[in-house]
Order: structure tokens, then C-alpha cells, then sequence
């Protein structure tokens, strides 16, 4: 885990060397539940959240509307379409 974690930090080596040096502390058990807790199981769990679900919804009624405007309009040529 501390891998993928420092992979992406701007100084991996220095990461690296300070997440070895966290999992030696007393309260190292803590410190790894914690971190599996809230940046890792984050991670994994993102994916399934529910955020914009109704992104397709809302698009599905703009196409509708833009279609039911265009019929009704009659307009011959579309200005700002390029």
C-alpha cells in the first residue's frame, strides 16, 4: 500500500521513508487502520458512489427539448453552428 500511495507523491523516496518510519511507531496498527480507512477504502469505493446520476437523465431531456425546438422553429440555417 505504501507504494501506490507515494507512486504519485511529488517526492516518492521521501514518502516511502515516512510511511516505513510511521509503520515502525507504537501505534503503527492504528496508524495503517487508519490509513486503509480513509485513503484506501476511499479509493476503492469511489467508483461505486452514486455522484451525477442524473447527468444522463438531464441530458436525454436537453436533446428532447433542443429537438422539439428545432421542429417547432423551422430555422433554415444555424447560426452559431460551425
Amino acid at each position: 500500500m505504501i507504494n501506490s500511495n507515494c507512486q504519485t507523491n511529488s517526492s516518492p523516496e521521501e514518502c516511502t521513508t515516512i510511511a516505513l518510519r510511521k509503520e515502525r511507531d507504537s501505534h503503527a496498527d492504528e496508524l495503517i487502520r487508519l490509513s486503509v480507512l480513509t485513503f484506501g477504502w476511499g479509493n476503492c469505493s469511489n467508483r461505486y458512489l452514486k455522484t451525477n446520476d442524473w447527468a444522463e437523465k438531464a441530458e436525454s431531456m436537453r436533446k428532447a427539448l433542443e429537438m422539439n425546438f428545432r421542429r417547432r422553429l423551422k430555422m433554415k440555417a444555424f447560426p452559431c453552428a460551425d
